[in-house]
């Protein structure tokens, strides 16, 4: 609860403090507090736009412990759609194959809760995952990108990536993310899928595959933010999908 609500719309780091509350210490806001989010979502958004501090704030909610059960709060007090716009196209957005389980924004949520508790996980199979991601200097970046990943998927075009790396540039932008963080992000988006191409369609004992990967990531850190990315994204498609062979 709101302590003092009608701050709420006066103080534009109260938001989050609010949220970064959710994602340290894994409670979630009030049924009231959702309720008065949802009632001044165009006041918050006036609020917010080019705000110079609103990236350094967010960006140190995506590091909390529990940044995911915080983003799954902000999607459903609708105000995931007010700091990302590209969000909205996703929500509640049928993939119809018989491979997605989950509508587009639940599946992008899943896969960023797959992510988050990797730190969180004691499971022996998820080991040398965990380690990675213990090992990563900016998991807000991995995050962030898993959350505009397939927000191309509510377009026309063939090749959701692309557009997903088009609009997300919008958003970095005007989120005032600085240009070497917006370039590893468009990289995260960009080739999101190229893992999952190269584990079904290339020989992994080859050396050359290794060669073709080191050239399309160039640094340990980005093959690190990609190979977590891979996992949570295949993670996140159905309860099955992430099989052992997928995950070795």
């Amino acid at each position: 609860l709101l302590k003092t609500p009608h701050l709420l719309t006066e103080d534009p780091e109260l938001i989050f403090k609010l949220f970064s509350f959710v994602a340290r210490h894994q409670v979630r806001p009030a049924w009231d507090t959702e309720r008065r989010i949802q009632a001044n979502l165009d006041k918050l958004s006036s609020m917010l736009r080019g705000s110079p501090r609103v990236w350094s704030q967010f960006s140190a909610l995506l590091r909390l412990p529990y940044a995911d059960l915080a983003l799954s709060a902000m999607q459903e007090c609708g105000f995931l759609p007010v700091l990302l716009p590209p969000w909205e196209g996703i929500q509640s957005l049928v993939i119809r194959d018989f491979h997605h389980r989950y509508t587009v924004d639940e599946h992008t949520l899943v896969a960023v809760r797959n992510v988050c508790e990797l730190a969180r996980s004691q499971k022996e199979e998820q080991r040398r995952l965990a380690s990675l991601y213990a090992e990563l200097e900016r998991v807000d970046l991995l995050i962030l990108a898993l959350l505009l990943h397939d927000t191309g998927k509510a377009g026309d075009g063939a090749n959701h990536a692309e557009l997903s790396s088009n609009q997300a540039e919008e958003v970095l932008v005007s989120l005032q993310i600085p240009a070497d963080e917006r370039e590893h992000i468009r990289f995260l988006i960009e080739d999101h899928l190229l893992l999952s191409s190269v584990m079904n369609s290339r020989d992994l004992e080859d050396e050359k595959t290794a060669e073709f990967i080191a050239h399309r990531t160039g640094t340990v850190e980005r093959l690190k933010m990609l190979t977590l990315l891979t996992y949570a994204d295949i993670s996140a498609v159905h309860p099955g999908a992430m099989t052992a062979w997928r995950r070795d």
